[in-house]
């Protein structure tokens, strides 16, 4: 790339600068996954620090399923993209940093905080069982919207008054 002008050079330190300023805002959550990854990257033979939370025996699908002491938790408000291919997948989550009504209209700002990459056949399995699960506790969970409904409505009465 030849720079011909000064205005280019600017145009160059200004993007430059950008890239710094992004690299900047990386490097904290980076070093946070980073640490997480060194606490939890150990091998213990004995297993000692790991519980077994799952087991199949299934003829074809014989796994066990362990939990560290302390596995990656991350909140998320919902799924930004959704990349399904013939072997991968990948699914992009969002935190929602900010909420604005414009014109009568609710206007979120979404930030994507992580990429979670799995085998296809691993996501279908996933939606499968979160499908099942919620199936099977369909009762209580119209019966908690409901109980959040009421609540919010007391909420809505106490403050007309």
């Amino acid at each position: 790339m030849t720079i011909r002008s000064a205005e280019g050079l600017r145009g160059v330190r200004s993007k430059a600068d950008d890239l710094g300023r992004i690299i900047d805002q990386l490097r904290g959550p980076v070093r946070l996954v980073e640490e997480r990854i060194a606490r939890n990257s150990h091998i213990d033979p004995t297993m000692s620090e790991r519980k077994l939370i799952e087991s199949s025996n299934l003829p074809g699908n014989r796994f066990d399923v362990y939990e560290r002491d302390a596995p990656l938790e991350i909140y998320v408000d919902g799924v930004g993209q959704l990349l399904v291919g013939p072997t991968n997948s990948k699914i992009a989550l969002y935190r929602v940093t900010d909420v604005n009504t414009e014109e009568g209209e609710v206007r979120e700002s979404r930030e994507l905080i992580a990429r979670l990459t799995m085998p296809s056949r691993a996501l279908g399995e996933f939606c499968a069982t979160v499908l099942n699960r919620l199936r099977d506790n369909e009762d209580a969970l119209l019966k908690g919207f409901e109980d959040e409904r009421s609540k919010l409505l007391a909420v809505f009465k106490a403050a007309k008054t």
